[in-house]
């Protein structure tokens, strides 16, 4: 290949493409770097480069055949997937890395829309992700309740038999569900005495005027901070 050539080819990629897809890509990975995230400003600048240089190609390969565009395209939104789906996992009673997958599926759609030509839409599409995982996080914490560690005791007056106890305890569980809290351990004391700790953030108040409601007013119930 002459450098005549060379100068062709080059001079046919669309620069200003890649630029914006890799500019777009950078600020939404922003956020995820200055959060100490596994994946950042890096990996956000690859995959939208990635995903806007698999548009481009779809896009020549389709002009060359006569095929579809959007075959290639398709494959970059289930591809994507995989890549993000590596960043969630869960911690105890917690599951982590759901934004930072989010952040790198847009990054990909921000980069097919730069592939396709679309950088108005790409840029905005940037402006509204950087918006929300910014200004809308200090709203979430603001409106998400604390999760906390209680310990619920059960004193009945009379003695609970083991069928008793185990149907007594599944409703328990089913009262905790609905109120958002979640069954870490459940220890009989005694025939007369239940200890549960339980994890959530749900109203308390509530919690026990419920499991008062399904057990019965004679049964006394003390919850306090593990």
């Amino acid at each position: 290949m002459s450098f005549h050539e060379i100068f062709l080819a080059f001079a046919q990629i669309d620069f200003p493409v890649f630029i914006a897809a890799g500019i777009c890509g950078l600020l939404i990975g922003f956020e995820r770097e200055a959060r100490d995230k596994g994946a950042g400003i890096r990996t956000h600048t690859l995959v939208s480069l990635g995903a806007c240089l698999f548009t481009i190609i779809s896009m020549k390969a389709a002009q060359v055949s006569g095929g579809d565009p959007t075959r290639v395209a398709a494959q970059i939104v289930s591809g994507i997937g995989f890549l993000g789906g590596g960043a969630i996992f869960q911690e105890k009673d917690r599951v982590r890395g759901l934004t930072t997958a989010a952040t790198i599926w847009i990054a990909a759609a921000i980069g097919m829309a730069c592939g396709f030509g679309q950088i108005p839409i790409a840029i905005t599409v940037t402006v509204f992700s950087i918006i929300i995982i910014f200004a809308l996080r200090t709203l979430s914490k603001k409106l998400r309740r604390p999760r906390m560690t209680w310990v619920m005791t059960l004193h009945f007056e009379d003695e609970m038999t083991s069928s008793d106890m185990n149907d007594l305890e599944k409703n328990i569980e089913v009262v905790l569900q609905k109120n958002r809290f979640k069954l870490l351990e459940l220890t009989e004391k005694s025939d007369q005495l239940l200890e549960l700790v339980i994890r959530g953030q749900g109203k308390l108040m509530e919690l026990a005027q419920q499991v008062k409601a399904v057990i019965g007013e004679d049964v006394k119930i003390e919850v306090k901070e593990f």
